[in-house]
Formats: C-alpha cells, sequence, structure tokens
C-alpha cells in the first residue's frame, strides 16, 4: 500500500476587498423586532438589518412602527432604538438621532464603552 502526502499551499497577491474601501464599523445588530432597515449612507437604498448586520459609520439604521433594535457597538455597551426611530452614525463616536427615542447601556462594568457625542436636534 503507497501512503500519499502532500502540502497545499495558497498565496493571495490581493486582497479581496482592498483595505480602503472597507468602512469603519458602527455598530452591528445584536437584536431586531418588527421593521428594522438600514442604508450603508444616507443616500442609498434601504435594506432589513436582520441579527449580526454590519453598520458602517455614514450610515442609517431605522425603526418602523413596532420595531425595535439593539445596537453592540464596537467600544462596548449598546445603543437600543424605540420604534420609529431614525439613528445616523456620523462618525466611529458620534451619532445622530433624526427621529424617535434611544437609550445607551454602557455595559455592566464601570466606565464600559467609549466616550460617544450625539447629536439630537431640537424642534424649533
Amino acid at each position: 500500500a503507497a501512503t500519499v502526502a502532500g502540502v497545499a499551499v495558497l498565496v493571495l497577491r490581493e486582497p479581496a476587498i482592498p483595505v480602503a474601501t472597507v468602512p469603519a464599523l458602527a455598530g452591528t445588530v445584536s437584536r431586531a423586532v418588527g421593521p428594522v432597515q438600514f442604508a450603508a449612507t444616507a443616500a442609498d437604498d434601504w435594506h432589513p438589518a436582520g441579527l449580526r448586520a454590519a453598520l458602517p459609520v455614514g450610515g442609517v439604521v431605522a425603526t418602523g412602527p413596532g420595531g425595535r433594535a439593539a445596537i453592540a457597538l464596537p467600544g462596548g455597551g449598546e445603543l437600543r432604538l424605540d420604534e420609529a426611530t431614525r439613528v445616523a452614525f456620523a462618525g466611529a463616536d458620534e451619532l445622530e438621532l433624526q427621529q424617535g427615542a434611544v437609550y445607551f447601556d454602557t455595559g455592566a462594568a464601570a466606565g464600559a464603552g467609549r466616550p460617544r457625542r450625539a447629536r439630537v436636534p431640537v424642534p424649533g
């Protein structure tokens, strides 16, 4: 009986996605109930935001009537969106509440999560 042994070597010359085109991660959907959608930018089409959907910086996430979502943030903590809420991720540490209501949970550990800046429009 003959024994055959071999070694396969895989060499990648270029990444499948150039590093410069991979957007920074604003958060990941950790819970979605009812209608929850996201757009990669404010000008892009809306897509369903299911569990573990990656939300890029510059993107927008929205819940419809009866919809709720929880977004796990890369630095720790979680952003929870109530129904009929729209949030834009303006930067890695900055979000803009465009409508509705949110709750920010910093996590169980004291000091968990990064400092975040939130812009909230005030009706005038």
